[in-house]
């Protein structure tokens, strides 16, 4: 009996952590397009291609690679970018809508960034 219920205590203690662990999928086709970074006031190109471009509204932009893996934006500034030249931003999405995307950096758990599909 003790060794039913220590089995079973662990077969469960495995599916809770198992599903607590599980990373949300979105699809990378809802990226495709322009985004307005209502936290950031900074527009996001994403090209299917899986290359970008930044614009704060006045001409001045970055260019940037992307890759969406389940939950997991990055978006990796190009060399000639200025001040951000090969930095890699990460992004948990925690919304992807063909309209609306919500996400945290993924250093910055509590603050909420939010896109708007223009």
């Amino acid at each position: 009996m003790k060794k039913t219920l220590r089995f079973v205590s662990l077969l469960f203690l495995s599916l809770a952590l198992f599903v607590q662990c599980s990373r949300d999928k979105f699809d990378e086709d809802l990226l495709e397009g322009k985004w307005y970074n209502t936290t950031e006031e900074l527009y996001f190109t994403f090209n299917a291609d899986h290359n970008g471009l930044t614009d704060d509204g006045e001409g001045h932009g970055n260019q940037f690679t992307w890759s969406l893996d389940d939950d997991e934006l990055s978006i990796r500034y190009k060399s000639g970018s200025g001040f951000l030249d090969g930095i890699t931003e990460v992004y948990i999405l925690t919304k992807l809508t063909s309209s609306r995307m919500e996400a945290y950096q993924i250093d910055a758990k509590d603050i909420k960034v939010v896109f708007e599909k223009k």
